[in-house]
């Protein structure tokens, strides 16, 4: 899989019969050091949200296995088992650092082992994170409403009030919470 053949970051699904690979793409940083924005991942992350219920449905129509082997897998962590399905490989330091940039672990992990495309999809669609968590930006949540993605108990417990008595102070006073509490 080449940048030359489309635009990174690209997602793809490749079927080799008896497993899937979800295929992942990277963020290149651009020749001027441009970096890449919250809006741009929060769309990939979207983008790769789409494309695993994509992937669900793809399984549920060929009717395969309860729980397919069906693997998500970053670019630059391509396990040997992907590698060996093409003719000609290319190992790219670049492609991995870029990588290694994302908030999250390659998602061809999972404490050494593999993780399946359902697990991956409930990582990404977590509507509920610790105040911790949220201050490393999850991938998939809105980086400009972290406080949402807190449970209604943290929440009165970090910002000391509800969320309807938070929604209601003027915009400046929640930023300046947010601020507060590193939840920007």
């Amino acid at each position: 899989i080449n940048a030359e053949y489309g635009g990174q970051p690209a997602l793809f699904l490749l079927d080799a019969k008896y497993q899937l690979w979800f295929w992942q793409g990277w963020f290149e940083v651009a020749a001027d050091g441009e970096k890449v924005t919250g809006s741009a991942r929060q769309q990939f992350a979207q983008n790769k949200k789409l494309a695993m219920e994509t992937v669900k449905q793809y399984v549920e129509e060929l009717m395969l296995a309860v729980d397919p082997k069906v693997y998500p897998i970053d670019a630059g962590y391509e396990p040997l088992d992907f590698i060996s399905l093409f003719p000609f490989w290319e190992d790219r330091e670049d492609v991995r650092r870029f990588s290694s940039n994302k908030t999250t672990t390659p998602a061809t992990t999972n404490g050494g082992r593999r993780t399946s495309i359902n697990t991956a999809y409930q990582l990404l669609t977590r509507s509920e994170y610790t105040l911790e968590e949220l201050r490393q930006k999850p991938e998939g949540v809105d980086p400009a409403k972290l406080e949402d993605y807190l449970s209604e108990e943290e929440f009165k417990k970090v910002f000391g009030m509800t969320r309807k008595d938070f929604k209601e102070l003027p915009e400046w006073k929640r930023n300046d919470f947010k601020m507060l509490h590193k939840l920007y």
